[in-house]
């Protein structure tokens, strides 16, 4: 970033440049100029305050060592270098020129033929070491960890306040780093024969070494991390060494919903859908085949109470909304049915022509547009719909499925992609080209946030659910019934993640013996 010059110090510097060969800007009330090849710094009123006696020097900067900061200066001369404070006063022991030095997590390192060696201000050695190389990371490394080569290999180890050292991770890596992720903190991460894992600060492996790279996921107060390989994505809990799910395309972690007492959280793959406890442990898993969603299953439990029983419904509700005052809760309830109907559809699609897709949504309302019936996030496999599809007619909206889900396998439009879809809809994209958006889209659902209306019924389904005793997680062999009813908060929620009874009925509306 460009450091933005004052008026003031504009015209201190057009002042000094008469007077030395060389001036720069504004550091700490100080300016650093040369002249005749020796180093000086003249403070604001454009006073030499430390002579021209240096053969070299830096700008000044803030400088923690051993626990303290300091302004300070580093600055080499004739056969020796040490670091200055604003008052010309050296804060370490003055050494030799040619000697390396770092200051490495607050510590002073000074690197010879035989290692590195950490050195107090006063060039005592309190630590002397045969380390070949220790890695400087000013922006993640945690305090008194250090990444050091030995022996052609690296590992950790922590520095005690006594200056003892004790090992975290063996010298067996063929790198290491300090891998940061928001929200949950610091890891490391080691190489090992060509494959990355991830340890916490303890030593303890969180995730293995078998992946390519990592890449990680933060939804609201939840860190997952992502590992990569040649097999697809598996999706870790952030904190335990725990693998929640893996695919062959892509993984998406969101969060869902907050019941008053802990956060809900989904993972989403192409071919299940997990939902997840503030621990990362699995409460609801569905097989998108067979229940569609965590969210179709939950509604599909509750169909007797459906105003819409079919698309084709709520397609004709649509088509008169326009002559209609429509309230509020009526919006909300187009947007869930919307939702309910046209995932299972898309699913449909999706699994008779093999053309797996990770999440589904509607468009940004932000972003939405008369031009765009829907989008394909490739990268992702992330299908999203124009809402204004729901003044179109059911084959039109089936012929929108397709083309996107095409995309899936062909990101342009070419040739091959064509051919697909013509296979598959017998409809062109120039035909949906020339369909125009209905106008009553703008006026009734335009201002809808279509993705918390979704969470927030997901939510009263679940606690619903939860309430009535009933564990959710029709994929597994064995489930457990929740006897007690949950009167303050969901303090039974996390019981369901032990499931433990029968398998429950999912082709109807029965669950392990009751009915939602």
């Amino acid at each position: 970033m460009k450091k933005i010059i004052s008026n003031k110090e504009k015209n201190l510097i057009s002042k000094l440049k008469s007077q030395y060969d060389i001036v720069g800007t504004l550091h700490h009330d100080m300016v650093k100029v040369i002249k005749g090849g020796k180093y000086g710094f003249v403070n604001q009123k454009g006073e030499l305050v430390i002579p021209l006696i240096y053969d070299w020097a830096t700008v000044f900067a803030r400088i923690k060592l051993y626990g303290k900061w300091y302004i300070a200066s580093w600055v080499r001369c004739g056969n020796y270098q040490m670091l200055i404070n604003l008052d010309n006063k050296p804060i370490i022991q003055p050494m030799d020129a040619h000697t390396r030095y770092y200051v490495i997590n607050d510590k002073l390192w000074i690197q010879n033929e035989h290692g590195y060696n950490l050195t107090s201000r006063r060039g005592k050695f309190l630590l002397q070491t045969d380390y070949e190389h220790i890695i400087n990371d000013r922006w993640r490394q945690p305090k008194n960890i250090y990444l050091v080569k030995k022996q052609g290999h690296f590992g950790a180890i922590y520095i005690y306040y006594n200056n003892k050292e004790r090992p975290v991770l063996p010298f067996e890596y063929d790198m290491c780093n300090f891998w940061w992720m928001p929200g949950t903190g610091i890891f490391i991460q080691g190489l090992l024969n060509g494959k990355n894992g991830l340890f916490n600060l303890k030593g303890q492996n969180v995730i293995p070494c078998a992946y390519d790279k990592f890449t990680y996921a933060t939804p609201f107060r939840k860190g997952f991390v992502l590992a990569h390989d040649a097999k697809g994505v598996s999706l870790y809990d952030g904190i335990k060494p725990l693998k929640i799910c893996t695919d062959p395309y892509a993984v998406i972690a969101e969060y869902s919903f907050y019941d008053g007492k802990q956060c809900y959280y989904t993972a989403y793959t192409s071919e299940e859908e997990c939902l997840l406890d503030k621990e990362g442990r699995i409460l609801m898993k569905v097989n998108k085949r067979k229940e569609i969603s965590c969210f179709h299953y939950l509604m599909s439990q509750v169909q007797d109470e459906f105003r819409f029983k079919s698309l084709k419904e709520l397609l004709c509700y649509c088509r008169k909304m326009k002559d209609w005052r429509v309230s509020h809760a009526d919006k909300e309830e187009v947007i869930i049915y919307a939702y309910y109907f046209m995932e299972e559809m898309l699913q449909q699609y999706a699994t008779r022509h093999e053309l797996r897709y990770v999440r589904f949504g509607f468009l940004n309302r932000m972003k939405e547009n008369d031009k765009c019936w829907g989008q394909c996030v490739c990268a992702d496999r992330r299908i999203e719909l124009n809402l204004s599809l729901l003044w179109r007619s059911e084959k039109f909206i089936r012929e929108v499925m397709l083309h996107e889900l095409v995309h899936l396998k062909y990101v342009n439009h070419h040739k091959a992609f064509y051919d697909l879809l013509g296979q598959l809809s017998g409809i062109s994209a120039k035909q949906l080209r020339k369909a125009k958006s209905r106008a009553s889209f703008d006026a009734y659902l335009v201002a809808m946030n279509w993705f918390a209306i979704v969470k927030r019924k997901k939510k009263e389904l679940f606690i619903r659910a939860v309430q009535k005793g009933i564990c959710m997680n029709p994929t597994l062999e064995k489930t457990e019934l929740l006897l007690e009813p949950i009167t303050n908060g969901n303090s039974n929620v996390n019981r369901i993640a032990a499931a433990q009874t029968r398998k429950p009925d999912i082709g109807g509306k029965n669950i392990g013996g009751r009915r939602l």
